[in-house]
């Protein structure tokens, strides 16, 4: 099974300190340091895909992956998931992936707050497993067993 909390959001961002393509350093880094004070081992910030920004982030046994990228001109979608997720021959022979669904609500909690209290941003919209998009968006994150 494949999980992630899913993030949609308003905002315009300055220019990245040398870091202005693709769009999106300053929300990675600004991520970066509110997960950090949060508790979790984070590493460096990494071109996603050529079009976005990743983070691998670590507290405990769980190892996720939060990624970001411009959808449009200022607004931005974010996934928190596992770093790890199974492939059938994985899960055949007991592998798990790297983050339980608690995990990652526990890390989009972190990055919800500091998003939330930024003046850059707005318009938080949030949804396991798919785009938040007006059908079931919620204002923040919430437990798997609120997402039904």
């Amino acid at each position: 099974m494949t999980f992630s909390q899913n993030l949609q959001f308003d905002g315009r961002v300055p220019a990245g300190e040398g870091l202005d393509h693709p769009a999106g350093a300053f929300i990675a880094r600004l991520l970066q340091s509110k997960m950090q004070d949060s508790g979790w081992r984070v590493g460096e910030v990494g071109n996603w895909r050529g079009s976005g920004w990743s983070l691998v982030c670590r507290q405990g046994d769980a190892e996720l992956q939060v990624a970001i990228c411009e959808i449009a001109p200022s607004e931005w979608m974010l996934q928190v998931g596992p770093f790890y997720v199974p492939g059938l021959f994985g899960r055949l022979c007991g592998r798990g992936p790297s983050a339980d669904c608690g995990e990652v609500l526990a890390l989009a909690r972190v990055i919800h707050f500091a998003l939330a209290a930024d003046s850059h941003f707005s318009r938080l919209r949030w949804r396991w497993d798919g785009l938040p998009d007006d059908r079931k968006p919620t204002p923040e994150p919430t437990p798997w067993d609120d997402a039904s």
